[in-house]
């Protein structure tokens, strides 16, 4: 039982940890965008990139039924 709750606990870890990284990159990308004067493109994945943010804080917040939702 605790080695089941400890392999959770790592994948709530891993999965928080995922998003963030995926945010970054996606605002670098974002950024990218914006510097080559495609607007349009870069609010796409800025939108994307605010979704990503919500991942961590739904782990957070314990709504397991909304972590895999867009």
């Amino acid at each position: 039982m605790i080695r089941q709750a400890q392999q959770f606990h790592d994948q709530i870890d891993a999965m928080k940890s995922w998003s963030h990284r995926a945010f970054a990159d996606v605002t670098a990308r974002a950024a990218v965008l914006d510097a080559t004067d495609d607007e349009e493109g870069a609010e796409e994945l800025r939108e994307v990139a605010r979704h990503l943010l919500t991942v961590a804080d739904r782990v957070e917040g314990g709504d397991a039924n909304r972590v895999r939702q867009p």
